[in-house]
């Protein structure tokens, strides 16, 4: 009877922490079960594996673009466009400016692989920072470190994706074509590209065609995720509200990169 009631009065004992899903699971549920998985991402938010993950990927986008993409053939093209307009140039001048070009690209090949490590997670920050403030808006409630942990985990799979795209592409081209001026056409995810590859890219006007550019998949695809991620790891927020707020923001800086592309593109 004692031992009853002694067994009756004992604490209970605390369960047992539920153990955090590896990094390769949580990525495979990302892109399968993203409701679930960024459920459990917001019950133990680890941001330290995905961070690494999101700057080596990065960096291998960026050793590709250097090694596969011809920047060389467009800053010749700029030197020689300037020598006409200058006059022609002796052969001191032109060593000279062979080997201010050799610097110049050796220079923009080391700042693109520098800015593709760290563009993803600043990418990240920013979209972690933005769903915060409209968060407080709305009136939701939430903390910043699990909407950031599942923003990398969201760009880091839309990413790795319109990567594997592209490189998948470029296997296929000609190396001659592989030019950072045709890079954005060549994966045709985005309706501008799909319409421009059928019809030509003068189907219509330049404005409308450089703002079909904008309505791209993996855009769409990332601002799904974000929403579902960012709904999941907050109280009395719904993935549509933050999507339609996404998607107003996107369409904001679509109309505004339209713009500047039809003014600056060559005619």
């Amino acid at each position: 009877m004692e031992s009853d009631t002694a067994a009756a009065s004992a604490p209970a004992s605390e369960p047992e922490a539920i153990k955090p899903k590896s990094f390769f699971n949580r990525l495979w549920g990302t892109i399968f079960a993203p409701g679930v998985t960024f459920k459990e991402i917001g019950g133990s938010p680890a941001v330290l594996v995905p961070i690494i993950a999101l700057v080596l990927l990065g960096l291998l986008q960026g050793f590709y673009m250097t090694t596969h993409f011809d920047m060389e053939s467009m800053l010749t093209g700029m030197a020689a466009a300037q020598g006409q307009t200058q006059g022609q140039m002796t052969a001191e001048q032109k060593e000279r400016s062979e080997q201010s070009m050799a610097f110049i690209l050796k220079f923009i090949n080391v700042f693109m692989i520098v800015t593709s490590c760290v563009s993803g997670l600043i990418f990240a920050l920013i979209l972690a920072g933005i769903a915060k403030l409209i968060s407080k808006f709305v009136g939701a409630e939430n903390r910043f470190k699990p909407l950031f942990c599942v923003t990398v985990y969201a760009v880091f799979v839309v990413y790795i994706a319109s990567f594997a795209l592209l490189a998948l592409i470029a296997s296929l081209k000609d190396p001659g074509e592989l030019t950072y001026a045709n890079m954005r056409s060549m994966v045709t995810s985005n309706l501008g590209a799909i319409l421009g590859s059928f019809f030509g890219e003068n189907v219509l006007p330049k404005f409308l065609m450089k703002l079909l550019e904008y309505v791209d998949v993996f855009a769409i695809w990332g601002i799904s995720l974000t929403s579902i991620g960012y709904a999941a790891v907050s109280r009395k927020l719904k993935a549509g509200t933050i999507a339609i707020w996404f998607s107003g923001i996107y369409g904001i800086l679509a109309l505004i990169g339209a713009t500047f592309g039809t003014i600056f593109s060559p005619k």
